[in-house]
């Protein structure tokens, strides 16, 4: 079962973390969220354009899950995705805020279920059953590993 106010605290979670990432970069320059990490490692443009990217493929994948009838979800290689994508040439407080529409999307589309809908699943090539909770669940758990990779890029 469901507990409601698991689920809207989860909901208030994903919705305001847009807002702590822009108060986190606020007093940071254009060229210091241009930058890339130490070693070559990604800085906070990769960070931005990747959240943006894979809560594009969350909201695809929870669509799926919601209309189909136990989809199957094929692997996708997002190691790939700074260099196809080319993140580093992009401009990151644009990729956040695109990251933000996608995120208020994405919470839209969760706020509007029903308990049920929660336990609907599909079936990854490689990761086994994964039900929308547990994309829900998986987007807040990323954004804590991103905060905490943002925090030490900017300190």
């Amino acid at each position: 079962m469901i507990d409601q106010d698991d689920i809207d605290l989860l909901l208030d979670r994903l919705r305001e973390f847009p807002d702590r990432l822009r108060a986190l970069t606020a007093d940071a320059s254009d060229d210091a969220l241009s930058r890339a990490a130490a070693g070559g490692g990604w800085g906070p443009v990769e960070v931005f354009c990747h959240l943006r990217d894979i809560e594009e493929l969350f909201i695809v994948r929870v669509g799926r899950i919601l209309a189909e009838d136990e989809p199957f979800l094929p692997v996708v290689d997002e190691t790939l995705w700074p260099i196809e994508r080319d993140y580093a040439a992009q401009n990151a407080r644009i990729a956040l805020e695109q990251f933000a529409e996608n995120r208020a999307q994405f919470t839209r589309m969760l706020s509007r279920l029903d308990s049920g809908d929660w336990q609907r699943r599909g079936h990854h090539a490689e990761l086994g059953e994964q039900t929308v909770l547990w994309y829900a669940r998986h987007a807040a758990d990323h954004d804590s590993t991103h905060a905490q990779h943002l925090r030490e890029l900017l300190a």
